[in-house]
């Protein structure tokens, strides 16, 4: 079984992409490292590089600079192929760092999940879990169904030139998917490059044991992963594209990405 963490190392890096579950998985691990004792306030959070400005490698060392062992997530698509393009950032992090892969196999729910939460949001059910009550995600669920996404609301988590390319519907989507698909590949081949083990969301999406094997077996610990998932979102249906046009529905098709 893979690890999570290794306190040999400085701290855990996850290497993933926005959209499969890497927030709650670094919110599980730093709880329960913050539970055991051996460390305190061990979520690291994302890291993001401003781009108005240079890119600097002592700014990106100084992000993972801790006396102590922590978790951080990059999920950066620009973050991770500046690691992959710079071979001494790469061995730096290979030598000092834990490190694994978290990929989400469902490449729709990865693209057409931003678009139905934002509508979530705008809905102001979001503010609170009280507000997610059978009534209320029912009239979501109707008035999404009674106006559906666009394919200028899918979205990949983080502003892209595709935002600023033209304003059609169907030449934003196509840009978006394309975008999406080249991040995975980069993804792919930096956690080929490290040779480190990977996780998929799916593992653990709806399976709230699923990573109870991963850390010392306690009451504890359990109820700690177990409280991550009252974030999840119930929605009533789980099929996102049937609150999208079907345009979308049909560009991702001719993509090769569909649940057909």
């Amino acid at each position: 079984m893979m690890k999570l963490y290794n306190k040999n190392k400085k701290g855990t890096i996850i290497l993933s992409h926005y959209r499969s579950g890497g927030t709650q998985l670094k919110l599980i691990i730093s709880n329960i490292l913050d539970a055991e004792g051996s460390t305190r306030d061990s979520d690291f959070g994302e890291i993001d590089f401003d781009l108005h400005s240079v890119i600097s490698k002592k700014d990106f060392y100084s992000k993972l600079k801790s006396e102590r062992y922590g978790v951080t997530l990059i999920n950066n698509p620009i973050v991770i192929s500046w690691i992959n393009n710079n071979e001494d950032v790469f061995e730096y992090l290979k030598e000092n760092f834990h490190i694994f892969g978290l990929k989400r196999k469902d490449k729709l729910k990865c693209l057409l999940s931003l678009g139905v939460w934002e509508r979530f949001i705008l809905a102001g059910l979001y503010e609170s879990y009280d507000r997610w009550t059978d009534k209320n995600l029912k009239q979501f669920h109707e008035d999404t169904l009674n106006d559906l996404l666009k394919p200028k609301e899918v979205g990949i988590g983080y502003k892209s030139i595709a935002e600023n390319s033209d304003n059609t519907h169907h030449s934003h989507l196509n840009q978006v998917v394309k975008i999406y698909l080249d991040e995975l590949n980069v993804l792919e081949t930096l956690c080929n490059k490290f040779k480190v083990d990977t996780i998929n969301y799916e593992d653990y999406e709806h399976n709230k044991s699923f990573l109870v094997d991963y850390f010392p077996k306690t009451k504890r610990n359990a109820t700690i992963i177990k409280d991550t998932y009252k974030g999840k979102i119930p929605y009533v249906t789980s099929d996102y594209l049937d609150y999208y046009e079907d345009s979308v529905r049909e560009i991702l098709k001719s993509w090769g990405i569909s649940n057909d």
